[in-house]
């Protein structure tokens, strides 16, 4: 899959207010017309996988009694998801790290 499309989708996925967990096929469409149904598909189960993923691997991880665990969490977050998701941006990684964070605060 070509990273400038999984790193465009991705960052549309993360977005809150009217656009918050809006169908990623929908954001496929708007940016991505042109690719095949097939494709399109494909992307949007992929990045709703990872999606998925990262939000949990800060959820199970998260102390709420301990803020250097958690700083610690952040650290090693970053470096699983870069390890992990070699494609993705760094900017698309902090986005996922913070909203990860926060997803996990609020239970």
């Amino acid at each position: 899959m070509d990273e400038q499309i999984l790193n465009t989708v991705y960052s549309a996925s993360l977005e809150f207010g009217e656009n918050f967990h809006r169908p990623i096929i929908e954001i496929i469409e708007e940016f991505y017309s042109d690719i095949s149904n097939d494709e399109k598909i494909s992307i949007a189960s992929y990045i709703e996988q990872i999606r998925n993923d990262i939000e949990n691997y800060f959820y199970s991880s998260y102390d709420y009694k301990n803020e250097t665990a958690n700083m610690e969490l952040q650290h090693h977050g970053k470096q699983w998801i870069k390890n992990k998701y070699h494609w993705m941006n760094i900017e698309n990684i902090n986005r996922s790290v913070s909203q990860g964070m926060y997803y996990a605060w609020h239970g």
